[in-house]
């Protein structure tokens, strides 16, 4: 087919007219910080938080706890010896904590410890939707604070299921979510679901909390058995 010089000539006039249309149009370019601030909500993301202490007893075993008031901590019944020895470490000194309430059959402990300057994590009000992301915040095989991510899955006999991976050491720990922007305990770590196979134990990931509605049954029936809170360091 024949193409009349005429046409293409009428089109790259037209190309170039619309260029330069586009080119000369008002514009106004959004920095990625602008964007960050004005076209996204403020969330709160996953991180080390004073609130997540590490537990220890006196025969070495250790566990994580969560400050949920002043000189309040909230842990796993699991992670408390028959004695009832335990101690929170803070800002590297072992202090003694009392236990105000078990229950083991819940696994959950409700402690009294000096817990300093430490802002307490609030809980949630509401478990959270499925699909959504939460982390852990504990203390894994004796370590340092480890955070791990992961999504809420369902309720299953009362305990909240996740993808979080966890290990031993993470019990006791946060599970936590962004709230309003908040960072907010929406369970206590109770432990992980694991496979038995020729004897051994494997860890397949998926962790199980403690919910907060339990949460707060457990302590508004916990009857104080002492309000003393321990000043100075013990060490063992």
């Amino acid at each position: 087919m024949n193409s009349s010089p005429h046409l293409f000539t009428t089109l790259a006039i037209i190309t170039t007219l619309l260029m330069s249309a586009c080119s000369s149009l008002p514009h106004h370019v959004i920095s990625s910080d602008q964007q960050n601030s004005e076209l996204t909500p403020q969330i709160c993301h996953p991180s080390h938080d004073s609130a997540i202490v590490k537990l220890e007893t006196r025969h070495g075993t250790t566990a994580s706890g969560v400050v949920i008031s002043p000189n309040r901590i909230i842990t796993v019944a699991h992670a408390i010896a028959a004695d009832k020895k335990i101690y929170v470490k803070l800002e590297n000194e072992l202090l003694p904590a009392t236990v105000i309430s078990i229950n083991r059959d819940a696994d959950l402990a409700y402690l009294a410890a000096y817990t300093g300057n430490i802002s307490p994590i609030p809980m949630a009000n509401n478990k959270p939707a499925p699909g959504s992301s939460v982390w852990a915040a504990g203390y894994p095989l004796a370590s340092s604070q480890h955070i791990s991510t992961g999504f809420y899955e369902s309720m299953s006999n009362g305990r909240l299921y996740t993808s979080v991976h966890i290990n031993n050491g993470n019990s006791g720990g946060g599970l936590l979510q962004c709230e309003d922007g908040k960072v907010k305990l929406v369970g206590v770590v109770h432990g992980y679901v694991a496979l038995k196979r020729e004897g051994s134990i494997i860890n397949i990931g998926d962790s199980i909390s403690v919910p907060t509605a339990e949460i707060r049954n457990f302590i508004r029936r916990a009857q104080p058995s002492s309000n003393r809170v321990a000043s100075s360091p013990q060490f063992f």
